[in-house]
């Protein structure tokens, strides 16, 4: 402390508490368990005091390859004590010891990420966090990692509607493409990788997860589909602007997708895709009655009115062909296997 300063003082102790992890590791001495846990607490004020301050959040930082390398080296050995260090120090806490560990690791890891990046590169980056946190959840059965997974993941998802695909883009179109596709399809992927590694977390976690992606996917097809309507390219018609022309379109393509994940939920007699394409065809009834029916001209109400409709009837028909299998009457199973 008196000899260094800045990132060097902090790799110091974070050098000094790895050392002392190891001794207690391996000679189950508590005192050097328990100094190992307050060199990495030096190191943790050093950096936020003195190397990456909140502040370098706006003014960026001063010396930025040491810094963000002590981040990294703290997070590591924030994440390294909460699985190096011996049940038998916390007499019986060991549990509760490596959840707060976890939890300080993964934040550090959070705002070197922050610091490093920015748009829809911070949002893929974050999302493929969540991912590396799911599958350490289930490597280790580990429920607060497998909850932090989803948190990161909720963070990426916020990040991306907030920077690169608002829902002001439904109406606007997408200020740029590229990056809402990056971010996006980024949080899309890391939800899907994430539902297979931690259904075992809970039984609906999965379904949910899944259910989520196809929404982030729908949400940016769709603004994806407005966008060449709202761009400086787009002709305008002599009966309809090009912005109404979007929404029109934006209405059949909702419509068009519900049927066709209330046919796939029929055919593969599944429960919770019928439900989406009903969802998804009541959102889109709801767009046209709502919206269509104030910002557009009478003529292309009456596109979007028998464009739907005829989606509608078509999707009756389907259920009427492939109609969920009735429930089995349980009154006529024999009294054994009610």
């Amino acid at each position: 402390g008196l000899v260094l300063d800045g990132p060097t003082l902090a790799f110091a102790w974070i050098a000094e508490a790895g050392a002392l992890l190891a001794l207690a590791h391996h000679t189950r001495d508590r005192v050097a368990g328990c100094a190992s846990l307050g060199f990495l607490a030096l190191a943790g004020v050093q950096v936020l005091a003195a190397v990456a301050p909140v502040e370098s959040l706006r003014m960026g930082l001063a010396d930025p390859v040491p810094s963000l390398a002590a981040l990294g080296a703290l997070a590591a050995g924030l994440l390294a004590a909460g699985r190096v260090l011996p049940a038998w120090l916390f007499e019986g806490q060991a549990t509760e010891t490596r959840v707060v560990l976890d939890i300080a690791g993964l934040s550090v890891c959070f705002y070197l990420t922050v610091l490093l990046l920015d748009g829809p590169a911070l949002t893929a980056a974050i999302a493929a966090e969540s991912v590396v946190l799911a599958l350490l959840s289930r490597r280790f059965g580990d429920q607060p990692t497998g909850v932090a997974a989803i948190f990161f993941l909720g963070t990426a998802a916020g990040h991306g509607l907030v920077q690169s695909a608002p829902p002001v883009s439904l109406v606007t179109g997408l200020a740029d493409p590229l990056d809402a596709v990056i971010a996006l399809g980024a949080v899309a992927a890391a939800t899907i990788a994430a539902a297979g590694a931690l259904e075992t977390l809970h039984p609906k976690v999965r379904p949910v997860l899944l259910g989520a992606a196809g929404v982030t996917l729908l949400y940016l097809a769709s603004g994806l589909v407005v966008t060449p309507f709202e761009s400086g390219e787009a002709v305008d018609s002599a009966l309809l602007s090009a912005h109404q022309q979007g929404q029109m379109v934006l209405s059949v393509f909702w419509a068009l997708v519900g049927v066709a994940v209330l046919v796939t939920g029929l055919q593969r007699d599944v429960h919770a895709l019928r439900l989406a394409g009903l969802a998804l065809l009541g959102v889109t009834v709801a767009k046209v009655f709502l919206f269509d029916l104030a910002t557009l001209s009478s003529m292309y109400r009456v596109v979007s009115f028998i464009g739907l409709g005829l989606l509608l009837l078509a999707g009756a028909f389907v259920w009427q062909r492939l109609r969920p299998r009735a429930l089995p009457d349980m009154r006529e199973a024999p009294e054994g296997i009610r």
